[in-house]
């Protein structure tokens, strides 16, 4: 389109009284969006200060908890397999890096997938499995979510798959340590540097020092957890019910609906 072109284009001019309300319907809506951003960084907040209260800072280990490898602690460990020709509409979901976010939550907005032929039963996931980003830029390795949700998926060789034993260490408790190591710099300071990459494998993740509390503990925590998780669900979806309305608004105000 030429700048003639442009200039040619009509707009809908509405009076300044009208603009006006147009302007305030939609940071009205806007706010709300915002609010919303600022519930679901209280939550996670708060599920950081939970932790730290009832477990103290787990690096140090100032309550002197047993220490265990992560080798000790888990049924299986499993690096995922790559696949590079994917579908972006059929298949069964398989989980990479940017699935995992820094704040240790699933991201299922973007998805890619594999066929169901390739996608055997030793790669699935199941609620529970603690998620590890195992190869990325170095500041990103070690980014660790849990599967919260019941869903069928796989996972890429850039992920290892931590299935814990639930008598020594339940994965809630598990999935967040991993993350609270990953923000400290933990895994960057034991990467080793890959062709444009960085990485932690399989041997360096299973010599892991963790802390293991009682388990009558960890279950209080994880209940804390569960209870937040539901929580962050119901915003979630008003979240994304409010951002369905900012976007219709939107839509009807440059149509000169609006008004």
């Amino acid at each position: 389109m030429s700048a003639e072109d442009v200039k040619r284009v009509e707009i809908p001019i509405f009076s300044i009284e009208e603009q006006r309300k147009v302007v305030s319907t939609l940071k009205c809506a806007q706010d709300l969006l915002k609010k919303r951003e600022y519930a679901n960084h209280l939550a996670n907040k708060l599920i950081q200060a939970v932790f730290l209260k009832m477990f103290d800072d787990p690096l140090t280990n100032p309550r002197g908890w047993k220490l265990l490898t992560l080798k000790q602690t888990v049924t299986d460990i499993r690096p995922g397999f790559a696949y590079g020709k994917y579908s972006a509409e059929e298949g069964i979901p398989h989980l990479r890096p940017f699935n995992i976010s820094k704040s240790g939550e699933l991201y299922l907005g973007t998805m890619k997938f594999v066929p169901k032929e390739k996608a055997s039963e030793e790669y699935k996931l199941q609620l529970g499995d603690v998620i590890f980003n195992n190869t990325n830029s170095r500041e990103l390795v070690g980014k660790t979510a849990l599967i919260n949700k019941n869903f069928e998926a796989t996972f890429s060789n850039h992920i290892t798959r931590l299935r814990f034993d639930k008598e020594i260490v339940l994965p809630e408790y598990a999935g967040f340590l991993l993350n609270y190591f990953y923000h400290l710099g933990l895994f960057a300071s034991m990467c080793k540097k890959w062709v444009n990459q960085a990485a932690v494998d399989t041997k360096q993740i299973q010599i892991i020092k963790l802390p293991v509390p009682p388990i009558e503990l960890q279950n209080k925590f994880a209940t804390i957890v569960d209870r937040l998780e539901e929580l962050k669900e119901k915003q979630s979806i008003l979240t994304q019910q409010i951002d369905g309305l900012f976007n219709s608004l939107m839509s009807e105000a440059y149509k000169g609906e609006l008004v």
